[in-house]
């Protein structure tokens, strides 16, 4: 999904994950599936600020409640979508990908 060249943020944190995307601090790239059960979360991250705001987050960084919340259940549902398509061979997952990059594009 994403090349050594470009920096990226990785995390398999849902929570942390959902706090980038509803702080709109790094921009959302996509889901790589590490194994059947377990996924990590890509971001781009240009700076290479992802540790500290994951700090930031760790130590009481703000977001509005409900928008935490949807960004949350959304990353949920792209992860198990992902996942199911992976267990079921689904060859558009990668389009189904897309289109959830396209939902948290900024």
């Amino acid at each position: 999904m994403h090349s050594p060249k470009e920096p990226t943020f990785l995390t398999s944190s849902l929570p942390l994950a959902a706090y980038l995307v509803a702080s709109d601090s790094l921009e959302f790239r996509g889901i790589e599936l590490t194994n059947p059960k377990s996924a990590e979360l890509v971001f781009d991250d240009p700076q290479g600020r992802g540790r500290e705001i994951e700090r930031q987050f760790m130590t009481g960084g703000v977001v509005p409640a409900l928008l935490y919340l949807r960004r949350f259940r959304e990353l949920r549902r792209a992860i198990d979508g992902k996942t199911f398509a992976a267990h079921s061979g689904d060859l558009n997952s990668d389009v189904r990908n897309y289109n959830v990059r396209k939902q948290f594009a900024r």
